[in-house]
């Protein structure tokens, strides 16, 4: 109740642009009538592990960024920042309601450490920290040293207070919402409810009203959410973007850091492959790669080895017997369309890499080479399963990962070897509908839809 009313209060006085929140609800949903409330970026519990992640991520870049804008001033404080500068940055309020839930957590070292830095550093940097604790000894006393106002409401252990306050104390008062603090000297005080009513249901009637209508009357700026990818994902979330796409480029999926979709633009010298973790995600990957290419203007080759792409018009289709049977003329039409300028801009889709080469007596350095040198009018997608692309010294699986741009795999993190094993992902075991995106410049973590749109 207590950090409802100050929510409530401080957002009554400050506009979204001027103040913010972010609520982390490690209680029994106290904060969640807050969430609609348009200062509110977001609300995360204990058990969200991903969106916990996010957001303690988010709260360290906005102490570097704000850290960093101040230096750049040459100022120590907000307050020499905006007056120099003329720039005014939103107060940041972290609330967090049960800081007595992470003595349970294994996570309890990563949040404190982002705790720590929050009130050593927050407040120079106008982002400030407001937690409740149950006990005085459920806050690591780092913390409690750098926390310079302390609330106490009624406690049922007396030397809780004075382990509080020393012994300018005040005699507690069982009286709800009755509290006292410490500023020059004691202050008892009374904390208000968040909203009128006359018992607990009319009080949650009237906030969630009053938090509706300021969420339908404010039209400005509001502070952004943690972006998530849903659990369940259908194809309406690219209906819209496949609608508006041109037929030069590919959805590769939603981005599950970011939640925005990854799109790769076609016919820029830039090859694409993608493994799949076995036959059903092959299958899989394939129907959502045809769903896109399948109205593409221009020419289409398709190369098959393994015989269980989708049905897809290709201007010209190679299946396993002739793969078989005309290795050599295949091999050489390949490298003849390689060089050739032809102005029709044309997909050339490899399915089962690893056994086209093989057949075609063709090594992978050789293939890729052949690749590079394509006409910007040719765009290459390679597919196959990772475990026919080989080990560590597979000649084709070096091939790929130094000369191939963008790489998608799926599978067992650890059993691919496209990159050495990052510690945070050696255990991470991808599902059907997700991938690994390696590109010279990041590995993303992308997410296809798994079902389709519900009618």
């Amino acid at each position: 109740t207590t950090l409802q009313t100050l929510v409530m209060n401080l957002a009554r006085q400050n506009t979204p642009e001027q103040i913010q929140f972010y609520l982390l609800d490690f209680g029994n949903n106290g904060l969640l009538p807050l969430k609609n409330l348009p200062h509110v970026a977001d609300i995360v519990t204990l058990e969200e592990d991903e969106k916990l992640t996010k957001m303690l991520g988010r709260l360290r870049m906005i102490l570097s960024e704000r850290k960093q804008a101040l230096k750049n001033e040459g100022v120590a404080t907000l307050s020499q920042y905006q007056h120099k500068t003329g720039i005014k940055f939103p107060i940041l309020v972290n609330v967090l309601d049960n800081y007595d839930a992470l003595g349970q957590s294994k996570r309890r070292d990563e949040i404190d450490e982002v705790l720590i830095q929050l009130l050593r550093d927050g407040a120079a940097l106008g982002v400030y920290l407001v937690l409740t604790a149950s006990r005085y000894n459920a806050i690591r006393m780092n913390m409690m040293s750098n926390i310079q106002t302390k609330l106490a409401l009624f406690l049922n252990d007396e030397s809780e207070v004075t382990n509080l306050f020393g012994r300018e104390r005040l005699e507690q008062a069982e009286i709800i919402g009755r509290g006292q603090t410490k500023l020059d000297f004691p202050v008892a005080l009374q904390v208000y409810l968040p909203a009128k009513g006359e018992n607990d249901a009319e009080v949650l009637e009237n906030l969630e009203k009053e938090i509706s209508h300021r969420n339908q009357i404010w039209q400005g700026i509001r502070p952004e959410a943690i972006p998530m990818v849903p659990e369940e994902i259908d194809s309406s979330i690219f209906t819209n973007v496949l609608a508006d796409k041109d037929n030069e480029s590919i959805y590769l999926g939603l981005n599950k850091q970011s939640a925005e979709i990854e799109k790769l633009d076609l016919f820029e010298k830039q090859s694409l492959s993608i493994f799949s973790e076995n036959k059903k995600q092959s299958t899989f990957i394939n129907e959502f790669l045809i769903s896109q290419i399948e109205n593409f203007s221009g020419e289409s080759i398709l190369i098959d080895a393994l015989g269980r792409f989708p049905k897809f018009d290709a201007s010209l289709s190679i299946g396993k017997e002739e793969i078989n049977n005309q290795g050599t003329d295949i091999l050489e039409a390949i490298q003849a369309m390689s060089k050739s300028e032809n102005s029709q801009k044309t997909l050339v889709i490899f399915n089962g890499l690893s056994l086209i080469l093989d057949k075609l007596r063709v090594t992978g350095e050789e293939f890729i080479e052949l690749v590079e040198a394509a006409e910007s009018n040719y765009q290459y997608i390679l597919l196959d399963l990772i475990s026919n692309v080989g080990g560590n010294y597979s000649a084709l699986t070096k091939a790929v990962k130094e000369n191939i741009p963008h790489i998608l795999f799926g599978g067992d993190v650890k059993n691919q070897n496209f990159i050495e094993t990052i510690p945070e992902l050696r255990n991470l075991k991808l599902k059907m509908n997700e991938l690994m995106y390696l590109t010279d410049e990041s590995l993303i973590n992308v997410v296809l839809p798994t079902k389709e749109k519900n009618k």
